[in-house]
């Protein structure tokens, strides 16, 4: 896909993946299956509400449909769009935006099929922390 988009043939890649005619991505996105029809023939691009309902019936995120229509580019969701010059920022606005950029990082950690719940200071992937036992004063185990 180039870098203004071919939405007709990223929407029909997408729809074979999920084995899907129009009439049943538009039951699923609760899309009119003509407006479907024109998107596939390249005769019109979704608005950004039926891009968002598409992306959902086809379990997709919703940026990759806005580059394929060419509403947004590569670079722009790439956050390049924006640069920050960083020798005017405060250490605390540096600090902050970092710590952003990295909580989003870490809710996007997956390994494999399973979706890794992160917390601030630790990864769980579907069980809970572990926490340090706690020993009573006449068990004998020293807890240090």
């Amino acid at each position: 896909m180039d870098e203004q988009g071919d939405f007709p043939a990223y929407l029909r890649a997408q729809m074979s993946r999920k084995d899907l005619n129009s009439a049943e991505l538009g039951r699923l996105a609760g899309v009119n299956p003509a407006s479907i029809s024109k998107w596939l023939r390249g005769l019109e691009v979704p608005s950004v509400e039926n891009s968002r309902k598409t992306a959902d019936a086809l379990g997709v995120n919703l940026l990759e449909i806005l580059v394929a229509t060419g509403v947004l580019t590569r670079d722009e969701v790439r956050g390049r769009g924006t640069v920050v010059d960083l020798e005017n920022l405060t250490d605390t606005q540096v600090i902050d935006e970092l710590k952003r950029r990295l909580a989003i990082a870490a809710s996007q950690v997956t390994f494999g099929s399973e979706q890794v719940e992160t917390d601030s200071d630790r990864f769980t992937a579907g069980r809970r922390k572990r926490t340090p036992k706690q020993t009573s004063p006449d068990s004998g185990v020293s807890g240090s």
